[in-house]
Parts: C-alpha cells; sequence; structure tokens
C-alpha cells in the first residue's frame, strides 16, 4: 500500500477509487430490493434482496448485507449472508463474517476473520454465472471431488498418519 493509498473505516482504497466512483449506503441507511451499480460499493448500513456490483463491494466494520451478490471483488469488514458470486478476489478481514454459498476465483481469510458455508473456487472466467444454481448435497462442499488438496510445501506422504 503506498502511502497516498485512502483509507475509511481500515478499508485501503485501490488507485482510482476516490469518492466520486463510488456509491455508498451509510450507517443511518437500510436498502431492501434490487441494486445494481457500475461502480464501487460501500456498505457501512444495511443492504437486503440482490447486489449486482460491477466495482468492488466494500462491506465497513458494522455494515451487513444478507443478499445474493455479483460482484466483481469483495472485501468484508462487516457482515455479509447469502449466495456469493465473486468474480475476482472475496477478502475477509480480520472484523469480517461471511456465511453462505460462495463461488470465487481467490479467496482470502485474515486471522481473526470468520467464514461459515459451501465453497466452490475456480476460474469463474470459464464458467456462466448460473453455478451457485447447481445442485449440492446437504454437507458436501460445491465443487470437491474428494482427494488430498495440494500445498506446495507440503512433502508429506498422503498415505501416512501425521
Amino acid at each position: 500500500m503506498s502511502a497516498g493509498t485512502p483509507m475509511r473505516g481500515g478499508i485501503a482504497f485501490p488507485e482510482g477509487t476516490g469518492s466520486g466512483e463510488e456509491s455508498t449506503i451509510d450507517r443511518s441507511s437500510a436498502f431492501d430490493g434490487v441494486l445494481r451499480t457500475a461502480r464501487n460499493l460501500r456498505v457501512e448500513g444495511q443492504a437486503k434482496g440482490e447486489v449486482y456490483c460491477d466495482g468492488t463491494l466494500y462491506i465497513e466494520e458494522g455494515g451487513q448485507v444478507d443478499a445474493r451478490v455479483v460482484s466483481a471483488n469483495i472485501t468484508v469488514a462487516g457482515g455479509l449472508t447469502g449466495e456469493i458470486l465473486c468474480q475476482g478476489k472475496l477478502q475477509i478481514l480480520p472484523t469480517g463474517r461471511v456465511t453462505g454459498r460462495v463461488a470465487t476465483a481467490s479467496l482470502i481469510i485474515q486471522e481473526g476473520a470468520i467464514y461459515e458455508g459451501e465453497l466452490r473456487m475456480s476460474n469463474l472466467d470459464e464458467e456462466p454465472p448460473s453455478m451457485l444454481d447447481t445442485q449440492t448435497l446437504p454437507g458436501q462442499v460445491a465443487g470437491t471431488t474428494g482427494g488430498r488438496a495440494e500445498d506446495a510445501g507440503d512433502d508429506r506422504d498422503p498415505e501416512s498418519d501425521y
């Protein structure tokens, strides 16, 4: 982060995301319905329903979104619950809590953050946005087929006891 990167609510704005390039649901506001924006969206208050954001959705500490969300990127310092399709990076900050069905290309969960739900990770540019509608059996994580997750630094034998 450069010295000139603006900060608000503990969230750093990337270059080019000044106040004129975002929409805001402030702390004293609540929204219930379908919201579509081509800009970044900052939620400091409450949002319910459906949210479609072509930019980055920022959920501030104290903010809460209970919705079906489709966004290019998402940063969560507050609460996010629902069906979430993040086409880029989903980042959950230490004060953030995400609950629901998530499909994302990249996931960052910082220490102290909470994630609870189903997760599907893939290159979303190659799959249709309807992937959240795929059927998943209770207790099954979407997009898994079993097997061992590979870790570049893990030289242990997968057949041995750890």
